[in-house]
């Protein structure tokens, strides 16, 4: 078997992350399904999730669907091909994200909706972003020399 390019890497992280994430997000706490008791399987399944965007109602989950996880994933990796990654993701991307997002925190939302324009907060750079605390509780302060270091593989292919 041929080794994979680095384009065939990426494509397999990205479908990786995807079906991770598909297989995971019914099982997070904090994802708001409404089965009280949730059996961990190793394969796709439906599930009903309590949703209160735009208003308070319940969300069929189909097998396979994936959440905010791999949406941000897939916009991140967006931003990097553009070369300006930092201004690509809070111009164009987090602000268009909040129209299709599922499942994402209150620290990203409220940084998306910054940056769009929706709150009062002011201005807010990318910088200012990534060292919010996110939904998880963990610092991201290292994100940006990982992109940065992600950015400069993908560019040598």
């Amino acid at each position: 078997m041929p080794i994979p390019s680095r384009i065939e890497k990426c494509k397999g992280a990205m479908l990786g992350t995807a079906i991770g994430d598909a297989l995971g997000w019914p099982n997070e706490p904090r994802a708001k399904n409404r089965k009280k008791r949730i059996e961990v399987t190793d394969h796709f399944v439906e599930w009903t999730r309590s949703s209160n965007n735009p208003h308070w109602y319940d969300e069929k989950i189909l097998p396979g669907e994936y959440s905010d996880d791999t949406q941000l994933t897939l916009s991140v990796a967006r931003s990097i091909i553009t070369g300006d990654w930092e201004r690509f993701l809070a111009e164009k991307e987090l602000p268009f994200w909040l129209r299709y997002e599922r499942g994402g925190g209150g620290a990203l939302l409220k940084a998306a909706k910054t940056l769009k324009g929706d709150t009062g907060l002011g201005s807010l750079t990318m910088r200012g972003i990534i060292s919010m605390r996110v939904e998880t509780g963990r610092r991201c302060e290292s994100c940006l020399t990982s992109l940065h270091r992600q950015k400069s593989l993908i560019l040598k292919n």
